[in-house]
């Protein structure tokens, strides 16, 4: 019998396992875990019900092949199938996933730090025996920041490194985030009704942009496509054109999801960076929108103030931090990096990672964003070639594909890995 490891239980292992179990996977399924909540990951884990989805109910289904399934689930508990949905609530959909497969899944709780072929090692000194790897980490914490600082300022308590760290700290009444996407909106809302004063500085001082209210719901037929041989510039000038023509960039927007990973790959290594460089964070910026609840939550609070400017410096000032940064100075309590997910694999702290790049098991690929992959998510080794059995999906792919951190994009590469195990396993 022939057994498949994934490492991680998040919405992108949990996802391959459940579609081999589907799809009659003969072998063992063996998730590997290092968290202590299993089939939710970081993102649906949390229990702050102001957490909302960034995708409404009518589009979070687990299975391509089921569009309505999650719909039908939150409309069964008294949701809108155009609501978005606490992320809570998504990860108890995800729990039922799991449960509903648990008498075909095993679930190892430790944290992979070396691979050979066909071991894997964990850190509480088991081995596990594989004949396919998967390898779905999910998103890494911040990158640890680079502004000039007083001498243990990023070990102190006036500094979080992570913003999901769970680990309690005393009240402080003002606050500045590192950065204004995502993250930063989901502190802000869990700090607003406790903290007096919330400051979110990043270069450009984005504020996050709104989904429209009903949520647009687009039909294949309504899916536009840009030429990318032109490089970056180009299709800049293309993507205005649309949105010129529809008069709603939302929908201009929304329109290209599912042309995004092709656009990206017909883009030259070169023009791929300069995209990221110069037209990156206001990509970000529009392409990741909020619920319209959220946004307008945020337009009511007296106590959030959106800053622009490069930081320059931190210094402990009187047990406050004063934060220098091009345009202004302040003093607040405490500094959290809201930056997002970290970007850099060659600066994450993964064990794991580390040793298979070091024994060319994998390879980064030419952005170094994530792993360097075939088209059907096999790893390449240091010297190029395609894996027999080492798979990856979600965050690991991403500058290999412009689209790899939601759940409508990581649901096909979650079947796609399922059936390239199936190909080679047993049935």
């Amino acid at each position: 019998m022939k057994t498949t490891v994934i490492v991680g239980s998040g919405f992108s292992g949990l996802m391959v396992a459940v579609n081999l179990v589907r799809q009659d996977y003969a072998g063992r399924v063996v998730l590997v875990e290092k968290r202590p909540v299993v089939a939710q990951g970081a993102a649906y884990s949390t229990a702050f019900p102001g957490h909302l989805l960034n995708v409404p109910a009518f589009g979070m289904s687990a299975y391509p092949d089921e569009p309505d399934h999650f719909k039908t689930w939150a409309v069964a508990r008294g949701f809108r199938e155009d609501a978005f949905v606490p992320r809570c609530l998504y990860g108890e959909y995800l729990k039922e996933q799991f449960t509903a497969r648990r008498d075909r899944l095993e679930v190892v709780s430790a944290e992979a730090v070396r691979v050979e072929t066909g071991q894997l090692y964990l850190d509480d000194g088991q081995t596990l025996a594989w004949d396919h790897l998967v390898l779905a980490l999910g998103n890494f914490p911040p990158q640890r920041l680079k502004i000039p600082c007083d001498s243990g300022f990023y070990d102190s308590s006036y500094f979080q490194q992570d913003p999901w760290d769970s680990t309690a700290r005393p009240p402080v009444q003002s606050v500045l985030l590192i950065g204004t996407g995502l993250t930063a909106v989901d502190k802000v809302l869990e700090l607003a009704e406790s903290t007096r004063e919330i400051y979110a500085i990043s270069r450009h001082g984005l504020r996050p942009k709104a989904h429209p209210n009903p949520p647009l719901r687009l039909s294949p037929e309504q899916a536009i496509r840009l030429d990318p041989s032109q490089g970056s510039l180009s299709l800049l000038r293309q993507f205005r054109a649309e949105v010129r023509r529809t008069g709603d960039w939302r929908f201009t927007i929304a329109s290209l999801r599912a042309a995004t990973n092709p656009i990206w790959q017909g883009l030259s290594e070169p023009e791929k960076m300069r995209f990221r460089r110069h037209l990156g964070s206001l990509w970000d910026n529009h392409r990741h929108q909020i619920p319209w609840e959220v946004s307008d939550h945020l337009s009511r609070l007296q106590n959030l103030h959106f800053l622009a400017g490069r930081l320059h410096q931190f210094q402990q000032v009187q047990n406050r931090v004063r934060v220098s940064y091009a345009g202004g100075q302040l003093e607040v309590d405490r500094v959290i990096n809201c930056t997002g997910p970290s970007g850099n694999l060659k600066q994450v702290d993964s064990p794991l990672l580390a040793d298979l790049l070091h024994r060319g098991l994998g390879s980064l690929n030419p952005s170094q964003l994530g792993l360097a992959t075939n088209s059907d998510f096999r790893l390449l080794d240091s010297d190029g070639q395609a894996s027999s059995n080492i798979f990856t999906l979600g965050p690991l792919l991403k500058g290999t594909l412009g689209e790899t951190i939601a759940v409508p994009e990581i649901r096909e590469q979650a079947v796609r890995v399922a059936a390239g195990i199936l190909c080679g396993g047993d049935r």
